[in-house]
């Protein structure tokens, strides 16, 4: 029904975004966040229906955040808009801290789709090397992660084995990979 924008990412901005959060896991029962990393060719404001869907009809059991990056809406963006994204990574990383780290989720679902699961998986290994001392207890004292759910990934699953796989198992509880053998863009 509305969006109320806190301001660019950092001070003050911060803090309203966390309390915001923090309102939402407190009516929660299970005090979980979940954090949204779209795929390709939707706009903001879909984004924000799905996810306003999603947290009514999970009966509000979870406060939902989206990180909706800019992306076109013909078929043919994916060749473009997928590999640029790349440059919100470092965003995406900082976002699930910042959540992990401030609000009072007791435990964190991330989930991206398409061409959003190398997104996440590429933030969530950035942030696992930022604390090589660390094992997975520990990990999960910080950033409390219960699942990592990748739906549709465009991601090779030997590339993600290898790649990503050894930090998500650190940071996650769970880690969870859907695929369609005829999902066309993997087999481009």
């Amino acid at each position: 029904t509305a969006v109320e924008e806190f301001g660019a990412m950092g001070g003050a901005a911060d803090e309203a975004f966390i309390a915001a959060i923090d309102r939402q896991v407190l009516r929660s029962p299970t005090g979980e966040a979940v954090i949204y990393i779209p795929g390709y060719r939707v706009t903001f404001n879909q984004v924000i229906t799905l996810m306003g869907a999603w947290a009514h009809y999970l009966g509000r059991s979870s406060a939902v955040v989206a990180f909706s990056w800019p992306t076109g809406t013909r078929w043919w963006n994916y060749l473009t808009d997928c590999p640029r994204a790349r440059a919100y990574i470092p965003d995406i990383a900082r976002l699930v801290a910042l959540v992990a780290e401030r609000s009072q989720a007791k435990r964190l679902n991330l989930i991206a789709f398409s061409c959003g699961s190398p997104l996440l998986a590429e933030a969530l290994v950035s942030l696992r090397e930022r604390h090589p001392g660390e094992d997975h207890a520990a990990l999960q004292r910080r950033y409390r992660i219960a699942n990592a759910i990748f739906v549709a990934a465009d991601i090779d699953l030997t590339t993600f084995a290898r790649a990503h796989l050894p930090a998500l198992s650190e940071l996650a509880r769970r880690t969870e990979v859907y695929v369609s053998e005829d999902d066309f863009a993997l087999k481009v």
